[in-house]
C-alpha cells in the first residue's frame, strides 16, 4: 500500500491474517427424523440483502461438515425474512395492514429475498463439494410468522431424507 509518507508501503501491510473459528454447534443428526426442521443459528446477512455476513461462517462450516459426514443425508435450505404480523409487512419505513394487491410487489420482494438467502446457503455447500442431488432451497418469506413471532429472519433446515 503506497503512502505518502513511505511510497514503497510498510511490511505489516502485506500479511494474512489467519482468524479461526470456533464451530458452531447443529442438532445431533442422529436424533433427528425425516421433516425435521432445526434453525441455523448464528446465519447472519446484512439488513435487506441475500450477502452473508462474516460471522456466519462458524455455522457454515458446521453444516458443511455435517452433510459432508453423512452422505445419505439430504435437506431443504428455508430462508424466512421477518415481517410484523400475519398480514402486515414493513414498506418504506411504515408497517402496512393487510398486504393487497397494490402491495404485492413488496410481498414478491419479500420471497425473493428469502429464496436469495437460501440460494446462498446452498451455493456455500456446492462450493464446498456438497452433491446439489442432496440439496434443495425455498423462500418463505413471511410464511410462518406466527410460529416465530420475535424470530422469522433465520435460514431453517428441514430434513429431506437420511
Amino acid at each position: 500500500v503506497a503512502k505518502p509518507e513511505n511510497p514503497d508501503g510498510y511490511p505489516d501491510d502485506r500479511r494474512v491474517d489467519i482468524v479461526p473459528y470456533k464451530k458452531s454447534k447443529l442438532p445431533d443428526i442422529s436424533k433427528l427424523k425425516k421433516n425435521d426442521v432445526f434453525d441455523l443459528e448464528n446465519m447472519f446477512f446484512h439488513p435487506g440483502l441475500a450477502t452473508m455476513k462474516k460471522e456466519s461462517m462458524p455455522v457454515l462450516i458446521s453444516l458443511t461438515e455435517m452433510m459432508q459426514q453423512n452422505p445419505g443425508l439430504k435437506i431443504r435450505i428455508e430462508g424466512h425474512v421477518h415481517c410484523f404480523t400475519e398480514g402486515d409487512v414493513w414498506i418504506n419505513g411504515q408497517i402496512i395492514k393487510d398486504l393487497n394487491s397494490n402491495n404485492a410487489k413488496e410481498m414478491i420482494r419479500l420471497k425473493r429475498l428469502s429464496r436469495a438467502r437460501a440460494k446462498c446457503v446452498y451455493d456455500y455447500l456446492i462450493e464446498n463439494k456438497v452433491d446439489s442431488a442432496r440439496l434443495q432451497y425455498t423462500g418463505l418469506a413471511c410464511k410462518e410468522m406466527k410460529l416465530h413471532p420475535e424470530n422469522n429472519r433465520r435460514v431453517a433446515i428441514r430434513i429431506l431424507d437420511k
